[in-house]
């Protein structure tokens, strides 16, 4: 049997630590968390932050890059296709990942605890997810609707299309017990996304010139 190498072990640990810590920060925030309580549940020395992290801040952090790391496949700036194809692509990605039942759970939970409570954690969060998520948004939006629009305007459009795929994760509880058929078949997440798209576009429709309102419409 092969044993694994010190690189191994070190990086099996901190994956160890970094898994529990999530579970544990998306549970508490980060202010009532404890590094107590992260390790026993990781199963590991107390001392083992302080070695592989520094402190509870930079482990939150490390937290933090993990949970958006898994966000990087939902832009993409040079996709082939009309801005409405690319905006449906946009939205069934973003929909999919938030309804994804293979990924850990932790992960949206310990993203919305740090916007609801921020700390220092929130630059990473702006800077590396929420902020070019947003952006290329704002880009396709700007797109379909070909015409120039006030910045606070373009910016409503994009939150309403964020929040409508954002209400179908954070509210999946009690969308269970409202509209229980959007839960039960996975073939449900393309279906919300795909309202999602629809719903969007006719709105954006009232802000597109005419020679694009029909392009938009069959999108």
């Amino acid at each position: 049997m092969k044993l694994a190498s010190p690189k191994e072990t070190q990086k099996q640990a901190k994956e160890k630590i970094v898994a529990a810590a999530g579970e544990v920060f998306a549970e508490r925030g980060f202010r009532d968390a404890t590094v107590r309580e992260i390790t026993a549940r990781a199963g590991v020395n107390v001392a083992a932050v302080n070695y592989y992290f520094r402190d509870k801040e930079e482990l939150y952090h490390s937290v933090l890059r993990e949970a958006k790391s898994k966000c990087a496949d939902m832009i993409e700036p040079n996709a082939p296709g009309t801005a409405e194809k690319r905006f449906r692509d946009f939205v069934h990605r973003f929909v999919s990942h938030l309804l994804d039942p293979n990924r850990p759970d932790w992960h949206m939970r310990v993203i919305t605890q740090e916007m609801i409570n921020p700390t220092s954690g929130l630059a990473i969060l702006v800077d590396e997810l929420t902020g070019p998520v947003f952006r290329r948004l704002c880009e396709l939006i700007d797109e379909i609707v070909g015409k120039r629009m006030p910045e606070t305007e373009l910016h409503l459009l994009a939150g309403s299309v964020l929040g409508q795929c954002l209400f179908h994760r954070r509210s999946r509880a009690m969308i269970e017990r409202l509209a229980p058929e959007l839960c039960a078949d996975p073939d449900q997440v393309a279906k919300i996304a795909d309202h999602i798209v629809r719903f969007s576009l006719a709105a954006l429709g009232a802000n597109v010139p005419a020679s694009r309102a029909k392009t938009a419409s069959r999108a």
